[in-house]
């Protein structure tokens, strides 16, 4: 049985809006998951160096968890760019829809 262009069109989007759906949820995650891991490191390194009777160990500690958090931060950005694409997806779907 042959399916009209609206509905093809409609499965279309239920396609995209799953999929966007899918990658919105596996950002979010792997987001989370790297940031668990960088800020678990940064704060066993900050307390490794300030156990250290040394100062160069502590600096050198310390500017590394700073610049890993620095990088994670930069990475949720870089995320969040992909997650708004996604979202739209989505947001266009739950207008089409609302119109039917």
């Amino acid at each position: 049985m042959a399916t009209s262009p609206q509905e093809s069109y409609y499965e279309n989007l239920r396609t995209m809006y799953k999929e966007a759906n899918a990658y919105g949820m596996h950002l979010t995650k792997i987001n989370w998951d790297i940031g668990v891991i960088l800020i678990a490191g940064s704060l066993t390194a900050v307390g490794l160096g300030l156990q250290s009777k040394q100062t160069y160990p502590t600096i050198i500690l310390t500017i590394g968890a700073i610049i890993s958090i620095i990088v994670w931060f930069l990475f949720v950005n870089r995320n969040r760019d992909f997650a708004k694409a996604s979202n739209d997806v989505m947001e266009k779907k739950e207008q089409l829809r609302r119109k039917q």
